[in-house]
């Protein structure tokens, strides 16, 4: 018998390439609940639904064993607005659960975010440390979280907090893909050596994670993990092997004459997800390489 999983947010960033990866075994049969129809191939069935709207969830989400919850408004120019945060990542994703609870689903996975722990981050930072969120898109998704414990009476919850995703497909407005684009078309960028760093992960292994920790085998009705390459990047180092890889030197460097307060020089544990199987292929340098080839 076939597994019956939902996929939220199946024509986004990270969505698309979770899709693609589940679409590889023959044994799942999949649905896509997003805000436009993506031609995926035959085989894989498409809801459209806002996650906004309850009634509408509760009569249409029913029948499945799994659920990916990737779907959310993030932090963007024109989304990153309080009202939308709590509309869709809290209330959204509570909807979503209780339509869970109601068509009785085995497993409801939730990706989070790392913004939960808050900011000033510095060293490693474990799954047991204290959320302290102070943007509306961390306190949104904590508030989430929040929800998905709630749940977990009534079915199995897996709780993913990513770091900073990059790779194929990124939007165009996203920081790596405007470095990589300035690359190629030799446009002089600046940069400051001051600048903080953070924990990048490469898409393709955020994609394996994701679905390495969604099948997981304990009896645990709830388990968090961070989900990152456990190590943590300067952006001078980044700028330094976007260089090397391209061949151009592109970068000028300038310094900023005041501390950024919220500046964040922290890299994520993951040994939880290590020993439910989870292994980052990628270095930073691999990853960078893999996106510019890609372009």
């Amino acid at each position: 018998m076939k597994t019956k999983i939902l996929v939220t947010g199946g024509n986004g960033f990270l969505g698309k390439h979770v899709v693609k990866q589940l679409a590889l075994n023959k044994e799942n049969d999949l649905t896509i609940l997003a805000d436009k129809k993506n031609n995926f191939g035959s085989g894989i069935k498409f809801l459209r639904i806002d996650l906004r709207d309850e009634k509408k969830v509760l009569k249409k989400v029913k029948d499945f064993d799994v659920v990916f919850h990737l779907a959310g408004n993030t932090i963007t120019n024109k989304t990153n607005v309080p009202e939308l945060h709590n509309e869709v990542n809290a209330f959204g994703t509570l909807n979503l659960l209780r339509a869970c609870a109601k068509s009785k689903i085995k497993h409801f996975i939730f990706v989070s975010t790392c913004e939960v722990y808050g900011s000033n981050l510095k060293g490693k930072v474990l799954e047991s440390r204290k959320p302290k969120p102070i943007n509306d898109y961390g306190k949104s998704k904590f508030i989430a979280e929040g929800y998905c414990k709630k749940f977990s009476k009534f079915f199995k919850v897996t709780i993913i907090r990513p770091s900073y995703i990059y790779g194929i497909g990124q939007p165009k407005e996203r920081f790596f893909s405007k470095l990589i684009v300035s690359a190629i078309k030799d446009k002089k960028i600046k940069f400051s050596p001051d600048a903080g760093g953070y924990d990048f992960v490469y898409i393709k292994d955020a994609t394996k994670g994701i679905i390495k920790l969604a099948q997981r085998k304990n009896k645990k009705k709830l388990e968090i993990f961070n989900l990152s390459s456990g190590k943590y990047s300067s952006m001078k180092q980044i700028f330094n092997l976007l260089m090397e890889i391209t061949g151009k030197s592109y970068i000028e460097n300038f310094l900023l004459h005041q501390k950024n307060r919220n500046q964040k020089m922290f890299f994520l544990s993951i040994k939880k997800a290590q020993k439910k199987g989870y292994v980052p292929k990628y270095s930073l340098k691999e990853g960078l390489r893999d996106y510019i080839n890609y372009f």
